[in-house]
């Protein structure tokens, strides 16, 4: 198992298992198979938890939606190497919504 955290810019509505870290973010501490991918991981949170699953990452296309922007290690990597990194002890993910305006 590797410890992996994951910060959501979702608060409250995520429920009891995410610690909130501001009002308009939380973590959750997951401890990831050995082998599993960010693809892997965020397919069983969404079926876990329902808020996931209807505004991060889509259960049947096993993908993350098109407003999110991930950041893996502090770094923005490509979604389509991203679905496959292994996941290691002590790696970090942020999940953004995106943006527009003017």
């Amino acid at each position: 198992m590797s410890k992996v955290k994951v910060v959501f810019w979702m608060g409250k509505d995520l429920g009891e298992d995410f610690k909130p870290l501001s009002a308009i973010r939380s973590l959750l501490e997951v401890d990831a198979e050995k082998g599993s991918t960010v693809r892997t991981l965020f397919g069983k949170l969404a079926e876990q938890y329902g808020q996931i699953g209807k505004k991060v990452f889509c259960k049947e296309t096993q993908s993350f939606y098109l407003d999110i922007v991930v950041v893996f290690n502090d770094r923005l990597i490509k979604m389509d190497e991203l679905y496959n990194v292994v996941l290691q002890e002590g790696d970090n993910i942020t999940i953004l919504q995106m943006h527009a305006g003017g």
